[in-house]
């Protein structure tokens, strides 16, 4: 009861020489011996394995969960797959991370503000998973962004970029660029307006051709770095808008 994972029954408990709490548990729900693929209950066991899921803190404590399954023989001849592990809704097939610890790790960026990088270090996951769990949180907005009369414009790196080979071409293919580009509002109140993947000339005339054309027409002043990319897409999207350079050490520039 303490331990509070539905379908999971806990054998023992310890205290790890780190500190950390040992929990050793087993299946307790006759539904996790439905296949994954056909919904097939399986009677036929064929091995029992040990898995290892993350999950939240007992505190301040680290908790290392021991979880003892079976693994089952489909008995549905049409189905392709021909044997699964339990699973639970607190655990999903294939996942190493219960679903109150990805929830938890969403929640303290979306509701205390940290970043996804803090939020990560404290539950033991990676950066992309933590960012994944505020993104599935469905932080919005409650009103779109007001007008602006100085806005700012600057690239931003998130993470690292993925790549997937093409099975066709045998190219790689930009699955996530690392950069963003994002948007401010400089003189008033609205701090981040929003911010698009990617940091080409594009990737910012899309996002500024998604507000309206009253919002675009207020926009007096632009601030950018020494950047002719988005100097274009300002001056595709905003020719009544003046530019600023913002630039930290003596360059040369053309005119405009």
């Amino acid at each position: 009861m303490l331990f509070g994972v539905e379908g999971l029954q806990v054998t023992d408990a310890q205290a790890g020489p780190d500190g950390t709490v040992e929990v050793w548990a087993v299946t307790d729900c006759p539904a996790a011996a439905a296949c994954p693929d056909c919904g097939t209950v399986s009677a036929r066991r064929h091995d029992t394995v040990l898995a290892r899921p993350r999950d939240v803190r007992r505190g301040g404590d680290r908790v290392a969960v021991w979880w003892v399954k079976c693994r089952w023989k489909c008995d549905e001849e049409a189905c392709c797959r021909k044997t699964f592990t339990e699973w639970l809704p607190q655990v999903p097939p294939r996942c190493r991370i219960t679903a109150r610890l990805r929830e938890q790790a969403g929640a303290e960026v979306s509701d205390r503000g940290i970043t996804p990088a803090e939020a990560a270090r404290h539950a033991g996951i990676s950066w992309p998973v933590a960012h994944e769990a505020f993104a599935a949180a469905g932080p919005v907005l409650e009103q779109a962004p007001g007008p602006v009369a100085h806005l700012g414009i600057d690239e931003h790196r998130r993470g690292r970029p993925r790549w997937e080979r093409d099975g066709e071409t045998g190219e790689y293919v930009l699955l996530a660029d690392r950069w963003h580009t994002c948007f401010f509002d400089l003189s008033g109140e609205q701090a981040l307006l929003g911010q698009v993947e990617g940091r080409t000339a594009d990737d910012t005339a899309y996002w500024l051709a998604g507000a309206s054309p009253a919002w675009r027409d207020a926009v007096r002043v632009v601030a950018i770095d020494m950047c002719s990319i988005y100097a274009c897409a300002v001056r595709r999207m905003l020719p009544g808008a003046q530019i600023a350079w913002t630039c930290s050490t003596s360059s040369t520039w053309p005119s405009r």
